[in-house]
């Protein structure tokens, strides 16, 4: 009986001393798709870049509410890199943005009516663990009327900055 009395401080002590985790509890499901990211229609972004270069990105587009709120949420970080989301919200909005259940590191351009990025900001995974968590939010100091979210590194490569245009097609 003794050594059972024993067992639960035992385990807060392991529970407290293990590593930490980033990101959502490994026991969270991904998946390569969602319902709501299988929903959003694809289009093409052009990138118009501060100085002589454009590319183009296929983008899923999320514009009605259920698309808007699940983003990347539960996508293995593989998926992830090989899609690009571009959020269209109906009015202008300096609306903060969450990594909640977001499985890799993201950049976020935020994009005001003309299609000009305001801002570009690098998103982190939660980081919920025993003895820390962090679970912050991403915000423009400008309104945007949309958001486009990559792979973490894949707007640099892309030349996708504040002063670019973007133009949907």
């Amino acid at each position: 009986m003794k050594a059972r009395a024993h067992a639960p401080a035992a385990m807060l002590l392991v529970g407290l001393c293990g590593p930490v985790v980033a990101g959502p509890s490994p026991a969270a499901p991904c998946a390569a798709s969602t319902p709501a990211l299988d929903r959003m229609e694809e289009s093409t972004v052009v990138i118009d870049g501060t100085g002589s270069e454009t590319a183009e990105l296929r983008v899923k587009v999320a514009d009605d509410s259920s698309e808007l709120a699940a983003g990347f949420q539960n996508i293995c970080a593989e998926a992830i890199g090989d899609t690009a989301v571009l959020f269209r919200f109906p009015a202008p909005t300096r609306t903060p943005f969450h990594m909640r259940n977001v499985r890799a590191p993201l950049d976020i351009a935020f994009i005001d009516a003309e299609g000009q990025v305001v801002d570009v900001r690098r998103m982190e995974p939660y980081v919920d663990s025993v003895v820390f968590i962090r679970y912050p939010t991403y915000r423009s100091a400008r309104p945007f009327s949309s958001t486009l979210e990559t792979a973490a590194g894949k707007m640099e490569a892309l030349g996708i900055r504040v002063g670019s245009r973007l133009t949907v097609r």
